[in-house]
């Protein structure tokens, strides 16, 4: 089992619209979606000429009632797409790894 491809890393950002100042000036990256300060997700096309298609998503973190702690816990995330061809050992293996299923927090 092995992963062979990342197609996506979504980011959450402040500002969208320093972020994408940012992330435009980066040769290769293309606005593919969004990329205006009022848009909440942005999605950057990156090596277009690739065989594969890459993205950066930048998604604006919102203001949530801290006293909520389901909704809090959603402001500071990432999150990657991975391509492999076992997808459920790819799983189990990240979330009995100690070392790694401290650090990430998997969706279910």
């Amino acid at each position: 089992m092995r992963v062979y491809k990342i197609s996506a890393v979504t980011l959450s950002v402040k500002n969208m619209e320093r972020s994408c100042k940012f992330y435009s000036n980066i040769p290769g990256f293309k606005v593919a979606y969004g990329g205006s300060y009022s848009d909440s997700f942005t999605t950057f096309e990156i090596c277009e000429e690739s065989t594969y298609k890459m993205y950066l998503n930048l998604e604006v973190k919102r203001n949530v009632n801290s006293t909520n702690q389901h909704n809090s816990d959603k402001m500071d995330f990432g999150r990657m797409i991975f391509y492999t061809e076992d997808a459920d050992e790819l799983y189990s293996r990240y979330t009995n790894e100690d070392l790694i299923s401290e650090l990430v927090l998997f969706e279910k």
